[in-house]
C-alpha cells in the first residue's frame, strides 16, 4: 500500500468534473461504487482494467444543490472552487474517490471539501454513509480498517490479515 499517487493513477480533471456533475444531476446519494466493467461503450479494452470510482456528492440532497458552509458560525452559500480526487484503498482494490472543494463567501473566505471532518460532522447522515477513513494524504475503506483492527486484536496478529489481503488482490 503505497501512500504516494502517481500521475497515471489520476483521472483527468475533465473526467472528474463530468462524473461529479453526472452524479449531482442524478442525485446519487448515498454513493454507489461505479465499476469499469459495468460501463457500456468503453472505446478501449484497457478501460476495463481501470480502478472503480465513487463520487461523493452529499450536496445534491440540498434543494439548491449547494452545500452548507462548514466554517464556524457562517451561514453563507459557498462557491465551487474545484473538483478533487483521491485514490483510496479498498479491501480488494484501489478506488478513485471524487468530491468537491468549496470556498466560503462569508467573512472567513476559507476553503473546505465535502470530505472534510468539519463538513461531515455537521450532518449525522453523512458520517453514516461516508465509506472511508481519510488522513492527510491517504484513505482506507472502513471495511479494510475493520479487518486490520481484527488482525491486531486476534491471537495470530496482523500476519493472517495481511495474507488474506494479498490473496484477495
Amino acid at each position: 500500500m503505497e501512500a504516494r499517487q502517481c500521475t497515471e493513477e489520476q483521472l483527468s480533471q475533465q473526467e472528474v468534473r463530468r462524473l461529479t456533475c453526472e452524479a449531482m444531476a442524478a442525485r446519487r446519494f448515498p454513493p454507489v461504487v461505479q465499476y469499469p466493467e459495468k460501463q457500456r461503450g468503453a472505446p478501449l479494452l484497457s478501460a476495463l482494467f481501470s480502478w472503480p470510482v465513487i463520487v461523493w456528492v452529499p450536496e445534491c440532497l440540498q434543494a439548491s444543490k449547494k452545500p452548507f458552509c462548514a466554517m464556524p458560525s457562517c451561514s453563507c452559500t459557498p462557491r465551487l472552487k474545484e473538483y478533487k480526487q483521491r485514490v483510496v484503498e479498498e479491501v480488494d482494490t484501489k478506488c478513485h474517490l471524487l468530491y468537491t472543494k468549496y470556498q466560503c463567501t462569508g467573512e472567513s473566505t476559507g476553503c473546505f471539501s465535502t470530505v472534510s471532518p468539519a463538513y461531515l460532522q455537521r450532518e449525522p447522515q453523512l458520517v453514516v454513509h461516508f465509506p472511508y477513513v481519510l488522513t492527510k494524504k491517504y484513505g482506507l475503506s472502513k471495511e479494510l480498517m475493520e479487518m486490520v483492527h481484527e488482525g491486531v486484536i486476534s491471537p495470530h496478529g496482523l500476519s493472517r490479515t495481511i495474507d488474506n489481503l494479498k490473496r484477495r488482490r
